[in-house]
């Protein structure tokens, strides 16, 4: 006589690979779009007073570094390069509802010459661009 061997049922069994995968790749993405981020910060010495805490993202980031040149995430323009693209992320925004059309100023405190900066504030004016603000270091951080 043969007896039936009971085939006992391991129970549910959970793949972890592709949850481990995604976690991975999350990972990555967040590490690519901090490494972009920090692109449109040049290393500048700010003025150093007290700003505000209100943090509105900004659309575009000029830089200004201490030899008067014009930068935006990592690239060297002129002014009329800054201008144009300025005026198409603005333009860009304008056509999508909501979002902030804030233009960050970042510029070194020992430029010797404000004629820049002069310059990029009158660009942006053509521009239709109201809402800018300049970036400062608070003393004691």
């Amino acid at each position: 006589m043969r007896l039936s061997r009971r085939h006992r049922n391991p129970g549910i069994a959970m793949d972890m690979t592709p949850m481990i995968d995604v976690t991975f790749q999350l990972i990555i993405f967040f590490m690519t779009a901090s490494q972009l981020s920090e692109l449109e910060r040049e290393r500048l010495e700010l003025p150093k007073l007290k700003g505000t805490d209100e943090q509105v993202p900004a659309l575009v980031t000029i830089n200004v570094n201490s030899r008067g040149d014009i930068a935006i995430a990592g690239t060297t323009l002129t002014l009329e390069q800054m201008e144009a693209q300025v005026g198409k992320a603005v333009q860009e925004r304008r056509n999508k509802p909501g979002g902030s059309e804030l233009i960050v100023l970042r510029v070194d405190r020992h430029v010797k010459n404000s004629a820049t900066v002069n310059r990029i504030f009158e660009a942006l004016k053509r521009q239709g661009i109201s809402s800018t603000r300049i970036a400062v270091e608070v003393p004691g951080e």
